[in-house]
């Protein structure tokens, strides 16, 4: 919150300090035609710099995509394994039996 209070503070004085006459112009039209002359070779060159560095940021990220991971039809299984589930030996149930009595204790 005080932070938001400091901006509308600040912006509020510049907008004075800048709207104060100085002849017939206010301060913002005077500074305004100053700088109007190296404006435009400043903003090629931050256009250049951003552009640069937007084409390296996607090369960047271009070059990090993941490969898909293919599969050969041959590797790959096509039919269905059948599991039995209940076909236990007897030795099988009693030890499946001890084990299960052993995690219930």
């Amino acid at each position: 919150m005080f932070t938001l209070f400091k901006f509308l503070l600040t912006f509020v004085a510049s907008f004075f300090i800048l709207t104060i006459p100085v002849g017939e112009q206010p301060l913002f039209d005077t500074l305004h035609k100053i700088v109007r002359p190296y404006q435009k070779p400043a903003f090629s060159v931050i256009k250049k710099t951003l552009k640069f560095g937007l084409e390296n940021s996607e090369k960047a990220f271009n070059n990090t995509k993941p490969k898909a991971d293919h599969v050969r039809k041959v590797d790959s299984s096509t039919q269905k394994e059948e599991v039995f589930h209940d076909t236990y030996t007897e030795e099988e149930k009693d030890f499946l039996i001890r084990v299960l009595k052993g995690q219930q204790e």
